[in-house]
């Protein structure tokens, strides 16, 4: 013990050369907290004041002892002293004990008879053995005390204790805490232990006065327990609606992130392409993420930086009634997550791991040209737009397009051609790539937690490691994590905890050239890294053979580019240090009235350096084009010879402190009463700078400046081809600091009758230096209503349970990049007159700032069925926001052509419903099935929307009033004309062939971008020792551009053509007749431009549908059998298999998946299965 206190009293912290920026303390403070955190709990470990630490004493022999020589048998092996009178156990008989070993509880339980003795301890050392008066050992025999808590060791509170057969019960505090004064005990006196959501037990007392108990949740959805953040309540007592997820479900799960855990398991809850949203968008310029809860704070960090692994549950609060206590940031949803804590007990120790492999990216999918393909296409082109032509003989030019002109003029004959078309099209350069430069995706996850306590004090310690792969060859990157969570009972009225999350993230990678992208079509399929020696391949880039030779044979850098050889060229390192320290206290005023205070604070620091030497093709490159050469042979390097850095430094840190006043009272068995009124302040701050050096060496950090103004003014005479002109602006990070400041003060109120009628209100008032400081606008509060009926359901034996919701209220939003005052930006380089720095204005002041409100009503029914068989709940909502931040056009003149108001308004209105059904249950099958589907309705209400031209209507999503956000526009195709040449359709029918001839009111409204459907199917199946479960994601009801849209030879520099395509284009126009059919592309037409191309690549003959459907998931796992574990000293083994996206539907004529689709030009990389082999034990 003196040893571990002796460690972490003389640890210290020193800090050298650390970069200044929001101050080198916040790094400081970091590793303090960790290591008081650390220390904290490794003392923890060390023997408390309780006897359930289960130190062993070791009995040499068996013999008949008396209590005085087992209490010194102990003294001798342990820390323990004894503290009793002399002859205190005369007339006591000896103890039988056996050889072995043997706990000091177990062993002070069968020595000291309880009917007469009692012991405890004075201090932390000293046990005190006392006598019971004959009435005190009657009244402490009737006494029985203990907690209730979950599976995953959270407390239940309300949770009800009874003794069987009489009306004597109580119910456990805010922590789970119960004691109970039986009115009489025997062999048959039973304790009966119930929560809602949970499956209750009965224990037989016997001669047990602690008795602690752990309850199983049950399969009624109805009996799930809600964490908002502020309280814990049953879902039976709440009104408003709520989305949540349990340990399990997150257990079964095997993705490294929590948001992909609970993807399709909550109704409202979406992750299309990877981006949270619950119920729909709601702004244009504000946050559309939702706000995130952890134990209890506002959480800032990235969310990913929580181990899934460690999280109890997760809870989605969609409605006002659930939201709208946290203010103006809770328009979009809050996800509220509550991390594992320790556990009354015997410490467990479990570890998890994980190994998932993805192969390597189908090349089918990408559907690019062969090499005997694309050499058909750019013979046609050659002989449509090149024949006669000629590129400058500075640039580069692909081997065919050489062939060709080379065969025109004469140079090589017609058989030669024709070996070397014959010896391309047989090359395949993708399978060159694959081998040399990507891999199979592996990654890998560690997790090791260590759990236990006493009834006065619980810890948790957890460290988890993963390294994420890549495609990409070494590429690799590393998180290290660490949870820490301490809870202290110091007396009897007062509680603490401490809690810290952390979390490191880096990578050292080489990044010169990307695998990935040479395989995705920026490579043509006839290139290859390696010739048949395996010696690199050389190839033109950007310039030909003949202008690089010129070049070094003028004492100009080596452009030359072997693709092989670029990989080290380029270095990226990363760091991200985190850390999220929670500390609370719960004061217990009176025993239904107490005062919770919390303050948490977080700290983020990330650096990125981004290095590429000399070597890389970038870097000489741009060298070389900014060089001037005089009539001596001088050279003026105007870029400084050498490599090139980017680096770029962010900070954030924020600090919450939290008060709040809790009161839960139950008057005559029927009038529940819950009450809650705080105060909160918030901070959060922002950093971001950086820099970009030239001539950078990394062995001694020099660098030399550049000339700005110069370079971006123009250079004459450079070496750049085919002019000779250079301009170039130095782009470097964009430096930015914000602080956002917040106060907040709080109440809600709940009161259920008879556990039937419940109504529900709260408010709040938030203050915060992003608001405007118009009087009006400000102490404007935030509310919410809300009310539920339980109907008596007891003459339908059919129906268990029938509960209506009802509630409305007014959720908030703030934008955070804009505010009350003038918001400018600096610019990276100086103006090119003065040579001074310049900035210019972002947004002007708005002294009428305020945030964007919802009006939110919900409507909902939660059921259960056939003995609860079937539940599940259904809700209808809708949203109204007002106030949303859109542009109005203002007088120039003023320094700006728009400005951000409060004015738009957009409405969201949806239906959701979830059915769960419990298909078998058995003692040794059981099948449970669930189904979810939600639709959302969006529609934008209000917003100035000034007249554009066809163009910029529809090459973008627009966002117009009558139409959902995010909404498609297209060009009403007619077809091909006999030339081959794209055509349209006015809106009175009239054919057109320029775009110039076309008006908005011509343009079609395609569809949103935005699924408004979303739908799962879930289904879980237990047998014996083996568990099997899948899960089905549904996004649908929106649209998509096809890849066919996407390409226009007119838009492709013939000359160059460096980048392969899609085999779809290898349909295009040849002669009269081939217009008939309608996907047939267009044909070159050389000097049409921008008037006529869009006509194709703007149709609405690309717009396709974009629903799909995934199997998200399969899972297959075997838990070892008891009997054999025992053998191993092992509580529990569990072998898992798991594939993600094993298989897809995707409804659209190219089969293009939503989720990778980069919208009109590459199909994007494939979405592989992914096949996950996982360990989870305890000890």
């Amino acid at each position: 013990m003196s040893n571990q206190l002796n460690l972490c009293k003389f640890m210290k912290i020193n800090l050298t050369n650390h970069r200044p920026f929001l101050g080198k303390w916040i790094l400081e403070i970091i590793m303090r907290t960790f290591l008081f955190a650390f220390c904290f709990t490794l003392l923890s470990l060390a023997p408390k004041n309780s006897l359930s630490q289960n130190a062993e004493i070791v009995i040499d022999e068996d013999k008949m002892v008396f209590i005085e020589e087992i209490f010194k048998m102990i003294s001798d092996q342990t820390d323990y002293n004894f503290i009793y009178p002399d002859d205190f156990f005369v007339g006591l008989g000896k103890v039988d004990l056996k050889k072995g070993k043997i706990k000091v509880s177990e062993l002070l339980e069968m020595s000291i008879p309880k009917e007469e003795f009692s012991y405890g301890f004075s201090n932390k050392k000293n046990i005190s053995v006392r006598k019971r008066s004959k009435q005190n050992s009657s009244v402490q025999n009737l006494k029985i005390k203990g907690v209730v808590i979950s599976e995953n060791g959270m407390p239940l509170p309300g949770a009800s204790v009874v003794e069987k057969g009489t009306l004597n019960g109580v119910m456990t505090d805010f922590d789970g805490n119960y004691e109970i004064t039986l009115s009489n005990r025997d062999e048959n006196t039973t304790l009966s232990f119930s929560f809602v959501g949970y499956v209750g037990q009965e224990i037989l007392v016997g001669d047990n006065n602690v008795i602690d108990i752990t309850l199983k949740e049950s399969m009624n959805e109805l009996d799930e327990v809600v964490v908002t953040g502020y309280q814990t309540i049953s879902k039976e007592r709440s009104t408003g609606a709520y989305g949540m997820v349990s340990s399990k479900q997150i257990e079964n799960k095997v993705q490294t992130d929590i948001l992909s855990r609970i993807e399709g398991l909550v109704p409202g809850f979406s992750l299309y392409r990877g981006t949270p949203a619950v119920r729909g968008t709601a702004t244009f310029n504000a946050s559309t993420l939702p706000l995130y809860v952890v134990d209890g704070a506002i959480f800032e960090g990235d969310i990913e930086s929580i181990n899934p692994n460690e999280i109890a549950s997760v809870t989605v609060l969609k409605d006002a009634t659930a939201a709208s206590i946290y203010g103006v940031r809770s328009t979009n949803g809050v996800i509220v997550i509550t991390t594992k804590g320790g556990i009354v007990g015997k410490p467990v120790i479990n570890y998890s791991s994980t190994l998932q492999i993805t192969p390597l990216p189908d090349q089918s999918y990408s559907n690019l040209m062969s090499s005997s393909e694309l050499i058909d296409y750019q013979m046609y082109i050659f002989d449509e737009a090149l024949s006669g032509s000629r590129q400058n003989s500075r640039l580069e030019m692909n081997d065919v397009n050489k062939l060709l002109y080379a065969r025109e003029d004469g140079e090589i004959t017609e058989d030669y051609f024709n070996s070397e078309i014959d010896r391309l099209r047989g090359l395949d350069g993708y399978s060159q790539v694959e081998d040399e430069l990507l891999q199979t995706m592996i990654t890998q996850q560690h997790n090791l937690s260590l759990r236990g306590g006493t009834e006065k004090y619980q810890y948790a310690l957890s460290v988890n490691y993963q390294n994420t792969g890549s495609y990409e060859k070494d590429r690799s990157v590393d998180k290290i994590g660490m949870t820490l969570k301490n809870t202290l009972q110091l007396a009897d009225w007062l509680k603490v905890d401490a809690s810290v999350i952390g979390s490191y993230n880096s990578y050292d990678n080489n990044v010169g050239i990307s695998g990935l992208s040479l395989l995705g079509g920026s490579m043509l399929p006839y290139q290859l890294l390696k010739d048949e020696d395996g010696n690199a391949v050389r190839w033109e880039n950007y310039k030909s053979f003949e202008e690089v030779d010129r070049l070094i044979s003028v004492g100009l850098l080596d452009e030359s580019y072997y693709p092989l050889e670029q990989l080290d060229t380029r270095t990226q390192t990363y760091k991200n240090p985190y850390v999220n320290l929670n500390i609370g206290a719960k004061i217990d005023v009176t025993e239904s009235l107490n005062l919770e205070v919390r303050a948490q604070t977080e700290m983020s620091r990330s650096s990125l350096s981004d290095y590429s030497s000399i070597e890389n093709i970038a870097v000489s490159r741009l060298i070389n084009n900014a060089a001037q050469i005089d009539e001596n042979g001088i050279i003026t390097y105007n870029i400084p010879e050498g490599g090139q850095i980017t680096e770029t430094f962010g900070e954030s840190y924020s600090s919450t402190l939290k008060a709040q006043l809790n009161y839960a009272k139950v008057f005559n068995d029927k009038h529940d009463i819950n009450l809650l009124f705080g105060a909160e302040r918030r901070k959060v701050v922002t950093g971001q700078k950086g820099y970009k050096r030239y001539g950078y060496d990394p062995d001694n950090f020099s660098y030399t400046n550049i000339d700005e103004v110069g370079l971006s003014s123009g250079i004459f005479g450079a070496e750049i081809p085919p002019y000779g002109y250079f301009t170039y602006t130095s782009v470097e990070p964009e430096t930015i600091e914000e602080e956002n400041r917040y106060v907040s003060f709080y109440g809600n109120g709940a009161y259920m009758f008879n556990n039937k009628l419940g109504v529900n209100a709260s408010i709040r008032m938030d203050q915060s230096n992003l608001f405007g400081t118009d009087p009006k606008y400000q102490y404007v509060p935030l509310w919410s209503l809300g009310a539920s009926y339980r109907l008596n359901t007891e003459s339908l034996s059919w129906l268990d349970r029938l509960k209506v919701r009802a509630t409305y209220g007014i959720n908030g939003n703030v934008a955070k990049d804009v505010g009350p005052f003038i918001f400018t930006q600096v610019a990276s380089v100086n103006n090119y007159i003065t040579n001074e720095k310049q900035a210019y204005v972002l947004s002007p002041p708005n002294e009428s700032l305020r945030w964007e409100k919802t009006n939110t009503t919900n409507l909902g029914i939660d059921y259960s069925l056939f003995s609860n068989r079937i539940s599940g709940s259904i809700d209808v909502y809708k949203k109204s926001t007002k106030d949303v931040l859109g542009n109005v056009n203002t007088d120039p003149t003023l320094g700006w052509d728009s400005v951000l108001k409060n004015y738009a308004s957009i409405d969201n209105k949806g239906i959701e419903f979830q059915v769960n059904s419990l298909n078998i249950a058995n003692k040794n099958f059981t099948w449970s099935t669930s189904l979810l589907f939600s639709y959302n309705k969006n529609e934008i209400t209000n917003l100035d929307h000034t007249g554009q031209d066809v163009y910029n209507q529809v090459i973008g999503l627009q966002q117009l009033v009558g139409q959902p956000m995010n909404s498609l526009y297209s060009i009403r195709y007619a077809g091909l004309n006999d030339e081959g040449a794209p055509t349209a359709y006015k809106k009175d029918g009239t054919i057109v062939n320029s775009l110039e001839s076309l008006e908005v009111e011509d343009l079609v409204n395609s569809g949103t971008y935005t699924p408004p459907y979303s739908a799962s199917f879930s289904s879980s199946i237990t047998y014996k020792q083996f568990d099997f479960s899948f899960l089905i994601v549904y996004y649908g009801g929106h649209v998509q551009r096809d890849v066919a849209a996407g390409f226009y030879p007119t838009y492709t520099n013939p000359y160059t053509f460096n980048t392969n395509i899609d085999k779809i284009h290898g349909n295009y126009w040849k002669e009269p007749g081939d217009e008939a059919n309608i996907y047939t592309s267009p044909a070159h037409l050389s000097g049409t431009g921008d008037s006529v191309t869009p006509l194709w690549e703007y149709a609405d003959l690309h717009v396709q549908k974009a629903d799909y459907a995934k199997l998200r998931n399969i899972s297959l796992a075997y838990n070892l059998p008891q009997s054999f574990l025992e053998t191993l000293n092992i509580s529990k083994l569990k072998l898992v298999f798991d594939v993600q996206n094993p298989l897809s539907w995707n409804n659209n004529r190219n089969n293009l998946d939503p989720e990778t689709w980069t919208d009109q030009y590459s199909r994007g990389t494939a979405i592989m299965p992914t096949y996950t082999f996982g360990v989870n034990l305890n000890f």
